[in-house]
């Protein structure tokens, strides 16, 4: 098996005993594919590697692939497949065969038959069905609960107590912070989620006996949204949202104002440049609208922004530009403009997002958050591959963070979905 940093691992499969290490490329996302003594994979910065088996992963090959625009990189996310003689493997740009075609009758095992009930085992674990909902306000969920004993055989349905509780703490958030304890009406097996508009995370303990299993429980903000994170206090993540773990907290600043913070100090890219998510993926036409204000740090000012229907309006600090995207890290299409502004000043961000069958206009705009609105919009984009859904949410790059120092914090204010 690979891991993110671009080592291979071999293991024994009866003891599980490490036979060796192989260090490949960089950051796998694939998995390894084995074929005729080779282990075939690929590393997400344009690589695909073929390995010896036979001799504790050495190279055998390697290819990276060049883009057709010297301003992109290609990535090689998935694994290889092997059929009829050949490696199919894909970049983001092409398709690839490896070999010559030689047509090979395949015979496929049987499945294994499922295992019967065991009645009379011994209940070992407690399984609640689904073990995670997202829920929106009012809505009602029915939920089953298996018994299994030792080895994981089922041995028959059960009732179960439902109890809410709040969600277990996770990194980043503040010392001593208390989570709130899940709202919502419980009936026998069924939980109804209450009538607000505010969003919540928690959880509910399922009890059968001596054994326990949670249901993490996600209800999602209601829209028309309004967030100006008072009621939610410092050291937190706003009820209902999601992906802000170790990227996103809530903090109180000098003036007493509490705001969401982008927090600036892993390096790692997938919690130094991320989204923070408000609603569902299935969510269409609205407005979101969001103060930003971002601190310089040595050289560097961070990138800020919101996101809708999966494009980012975003003030790029060290550029000093205003640009609309299709994802930030290989933009589909992008359209920009110059646009001076200043750290440690509020500046208010507003995207609307408008569809139809062949097209979607995203309109952005900003200006500083004391003055007036202007009427007219600073960027339009017009996409005719159109992404006709999309959560609404928040967009942040920390950048100059330097391990133990931190780079550049981002602060939110006042968001709103309409």
């Amino acid at each position: 098996m690979p891991d993110r940093q671009g080592r291979l691992y071999c293991f024994d499969a009866a003891t599980g005993e490490r036979l060796w290490r192989a260090k490949f490329g960089r950051n796998c996302t694939g998995s390894p594919t084995y074929g005729d003594g080779k282990i075939y994979l690929s590393s997400v910065h344009g690589y695909f590697h073929i390995l010896d088996a036979n001799n504790n992963g050495k190279p055998i090959s390697r290819k990276r692939f060049q883009p057709a625009d010297p301003k992109f990189d290609v990535e090689v996310q998935g694994s290889a497949a092997i059929a009829n003689g050949c490696v199919y493997f894909g970049t983001t740009e092409e398709f690839y065969c490896l070999g010559k075609y030689q047509h090979v009758d395949v015979s496929l095992p049987p499945l294994p038959a499922i295992p019967s009930s065991n009645p009379t085992g011994k209940p070992a674990q407690l399984q609640v069905i689904p073990t995670e909902v997202n829920l929106t306000a009012g809505q009602r969920i029915e939920f089953k609960a298996k018994l299994y004993d030792e080895n994981g055989q089922f041995i028959k349905t059960t009732p179960v107590d439902l109890k809410p509780s709040a969600m277990k703490a996770g990194p980043g958030l503040g010392e001593g912070v208390t989570l709130p304890i899940l709202k919502g009406e419980i009936e026998g097996t069924s939980f109804t989620a209450p009538k607000i508009s505010e969003g919540q995370s928690g959880t509910l303990l399922a009890t059968a006996g001596d054994l326990q299993a949670s249901v993490r429980v996600r209800q999602v903000p209601s829209s028309p949204y309004f967030e100006d994170f008072e009621s939610t206090g410092p050291g937190l993540i706003p009820g209902g949202w999601t992906n802000a773990q170790l990227r996103y907290v809530t903090t109180t600043l000098d003036d007493g104002n509490t705001v969401l913070m982008k927090t600036a100090r892993i390096a790692v890219p997938f919690y130094r440049q991320w989204y923070g998510f408000i609603g569902t993926p299935d969510m269409a036409g609205y407005t979101i609208s969001a103060d930003v204000m971002g601190k310089q740090v040595r050289d560097n000012l961070p990138n800020m922004g919101v996101t809708a229907h999966r494009y980012i309006l975003q003030l790029v600090g060290n550029e000093q530009k205003l640009r609309v995207s299709a994802w930030d890290a290989m933009p589909r299409v992008a359209k920009e403009t110059d646009f001076d502004w200043e750290p440690d000043t509020w500046y208010r961000l507003k995207m609307t997002i408008r569809t139809d069958k062949d097209r979607t206009h995203v309109l952005g705009k900003v200006w500083k958050k004391d003055d007036s609105e202007p009427s007219d919009w600073n960027l339009t984009l017009i996409d005719e591959n159109p992404n006709l859904t999309g959560p609404p949410g928040i967009y942040g790059s920390a950048l100059g963070i330097q391990p133990p120092k931190t780079g550049t914090p981002i602060y939110y204010d006042n968001i709103s979905v309409e």
